[in-house]
């Protein structure tokens, strides 16, 4: 399609008011000039998530989470920058005009979307029509409303051969197109239709287009059929990375934070008829690593509410290779014996308690690794602790592997420094270390970024000021490298005295620093006298880079102290006198 222009990214920027696209999705109450709400990216009890109508920069002081229209806009759908702006795009009907001149005509894969969406209109009415009355009935008597079958936009396929295939190609559509769509199938005499005499279950990507179809048979018809027929995988349609609902839960499941994972199209149905929003579905496969990675980039933990005999079979097929991700945390839900999650659905009471009691899938997996085993017997109980210890291999986190070691120890009666030597032996002992974090700054270094943000907050709120002191920095003054991007980015702004474009620039900007210019936007300068305290911070911080420059000096000295370098003794002399003129100011 081309690349977008910026001039259309700018007036679909203005077009588009934060306060109202945010309004979508959360509840905005007006306080003081600001907006207030709770933020979509976390959980919390207390507001403290603020929309600035004036500057257009939203920001949540609770998470960190900030930006402007298109960075909501794609954090809250989970998409790239291009198809946020098509988003925004299509909210207030503005066409894009594509660069360099590209034909904007569909190409192969839109038709397919094109053709899958017909189709599902055609189910659709199938469905409410006359010739859907018994798939209806059926439905009723599973206890499915009319809300959820249209929200899920279920349909019925007529029980002929070749009636959605005609139909479409009525509508344009190639025998090629259908094909590829995994609508109809080409047999000895021609095309012929993929799902007869079947519930349609729609299945949408991420975006809410249709790309794929489930069919479940009617009962009591052809019992040579399968019960459930899924879609092949097509150029748009790839069932090992998709999940059914996923589209319609994935709000919820970014405000909770949490995924339950179910077997069936009808689970999903009736968990999210019953208030559980959060939940999706496998297409027919295994949960897969891809499964996993999908819902990791939403979620941070993730429920696997399986029966008992796949959930079993998952730990075993899946379960280290899950864990070994650590992505997220993976909980398993032990669905009572011969039900299955719709069944709990209509009993809301056992459904919450089951749901409220999942076990960790490193737990469940050791579980399933010794089950078969006698722990009265010391063979086997040698044999099942190292069952146990494979799954402890798998985990990412030293401390978690610290803290089975301690479990697995006082279960089996064995020394944690036995179990610690038994892991070293494995070839497969996980000696990843957990990754170096700084939980907090030194006291010096954190004093000195607080100076450098408070320097730049006032350069963003009193142009006047920034115009008069922005000759005396330098991007090299500030340590805090966000300080530093969102300082040479706005520059030319402070220099001419104008207000900064922030919408527009922060487009340009990282995300650790969108985050950090929205927090300063929305905080006040707490000094009397803006200019005077504006001096002090700046004497400051050009003594502390001069005070670090003396170091690296000092220390390059050092090592090569076999030889006397002159210039480098002269250039801390000149920055020794320097710092201290400026001490004198302070």
């Amino acid at each position: 399609m081309g690349i977008i222009r910026e001039s259309d990214i700018n007036e679909i920027r203005e077009r588009n008011d934060l306060v109202e696209v945010v309004s979508d999705y959360v509840k905005l109450k007006k306080a003081g000039r600001s907006f207030r709400g709770l933020c979509p990216f976390h959980k919390e009890k207390t507001p403290s998530f603020f929309v600035d109508p004036l500057k257009q920069l939203y920001h949540c002081f609770g998470c960190g989470e900030g930006g402007n229209v298109f960075t909501f806009v794609m954090k809250m759908e989970r998409v790239e920058f291009p198809e946020a702006v098509k988003l925004l795009a299509e909210r207030v009907g503005y066409e894009i005009k594509y660069e360099k001149g590209e034909s904007r005509d569909k190409s192969f894969r839109e038709r397919l979307f094109s053709a899958c969406e017909e189709a599902a209109k055609f189910y659709e009415n199938y469905l409410w029509g006359s010739e859907g009355e018994k798939a209806r009935e059926y439905l009723e008597r599973r206890g499915f409303s009319k809300e959820i079958l249209k929200e899920f936009r279920l349909g019925f396929s007529p029980s002929q051969w070749s009636t959605i295939t005609n139909y479409l190609y009525k509508k344009g559509f190639t025998s090629e197109e259908l094909a590829s769509a995994g609508i109809s199938i080409q047999g000895e005499k021609g095309f012929y239709d993929r799902f007869r005499g079947r519930i349609i279950f729609p299945i949408f990507d991420l975006k809410g287009r249709v790309v794929a179809f489930g069919g479940r048979i009617l009962e009591g018809e052809d019992k040579d059929e399968p019960k459930y027929l899924n879609s092949s995988e097509t150029p748009i349609f790839k069932k090992g990375s998709l999940l059914y609902g996923l589209y319609q839960a994935k709000r919820e499941i970014v405000s909770e934070d949490e995924v339950i994972v179910v077997e069936g199209y009808t689970d999903v149905l009736a968990l999210h008829q019953g208030g559980i929003k959060n939940s999706v579905a496998t297409l027919g496969t295994a949960f897969t690593i891809e499964h996993f990675h999908a819902l990791s980039r939403i979620s941070s933990k993730v429920l696997l509410a399986f029966d008992a005999d796949t959930a079993g079979k998952t730990a075993a097929q899946r379960g280290i290779e899950l864990l070994s991700e650590g992505r997220s945390e993976i909980y398993v839900i032990r669905l009572p014996s011969g039900k299955d999650p719709a069944d709990l659905a209509r009993e809301k009471e056992e459904l919450l308690k089951v749901f409220s009691q999942p076990e960790p899938l490193a737990q469940f997996c050791i579980e399933e690794k010794i089950k078969g085993y006698s722990l009265e017997n010391r063979v086997e109980r040698v044999k099942a602790l190292q069952e146990a210890l494979s799954v402890v291999r798998s985990l990412p986190s030293y401390l978690a592997q610290e803290e089975y070691i301690r479990l697995l120890s006082e279960r089996f009666n064995f020394s944690e420094e036995a179990l610690r030597l038994e892991l070293k032996r494995g070839k497969r002992y996980n000696k990843q270390k957990l990754e170096e974090r700084v939980e907090e700054l030194e006291p010096q270094i954190a004093a000195e970024y607080k100076r450098e943000e408070e320097l730049l907050k006032i350069f963003l709120k009193e142009a006047d000021l920034a115009k008069k002191f922005v000759k005396d920095v330098q991007d090299e003054y500030f340590q805090s490298l966000a300080v530093r991007e969102i300082f040479s980015c706005l520059s030319p702004y402070f220099e001419s005295g104008k207000e900064p474009n922030l919408a527009e620039e922060m487009d340009k900007l990282s995300e650790e620093s969108k985050s950090l210019l929205s927090r300063l936007m929305l905080e006040e300068v707490n000094a009397d006298n803006k200019k005077v305290y504006l001096n002090e911070i700046l004497v400051k911080i050009k003594e502390y880079f001069l005070k670090e420059e003396i170091t690296k000096l000092k220390k390059k000295l050092s090592e090569n102290s076999s030889t006397v370098n002159d210039e480098i003794f002269e250039e801390i002399y000149r920055l020794e006198v320097l710092r201290r003129s400026l001490m004198q100011e302070v």
